[in-house]
């Protein structure tokens, strides 16, 4: 390798060291704000996560497809410890469907959404 194409890498691997600091930055300004809007959910997260890492959960199959890697996701977030197990792939599916839902809802001007549950 010569100089200049040392030179060149050098000045790459600076340039890539800073746009990676700048978007971790970015990344944690986002969950911060995140955070700070959903209060409510940050603790159920929170609390069900210490259950699971102190033992007092478990984690169980995906309750669809019976996937070993699940997610935990919280119908009701006014009860940290209830939550349905489900593979990433069905969770999203979930999230998906109950925006769609809400769509149609919306265009009937129906409001079926209940306190604590979104």
């Amino acid at each position: 390798m010569t100089d200049e194409e040392k030179r060149i890498q050098i000045k790459r691997e600076a340039y890539l060291k800073i746009k990676k600091s700048k978007s971790e930055d970015r990344s944690k300004q986002s969950r911060k704000k995140w955070r700070d809007q959903n209060q409510e959910k940050t603790k159920t997260h929170d609390t069900f996560n210490y259950a699971l890492r102190s033992g007092k959960l478990t984690k169980k199959p995906c309750a669809i497809c019976g996937k070993i890697k699940v997610e935990g996701h919280h119908p009701d977030h006014s009860k940290p410890l209830e939550a349905v197990f489900l593979c990433k792939r069905h969770h999203l599916g979930w999230h998906r469907f109950k925006r769609q839902l809400q769509r149609v809802l919306d265009k009937l001007n129906v409001n079926l959404t209940q306190p604590g549950r979104r």
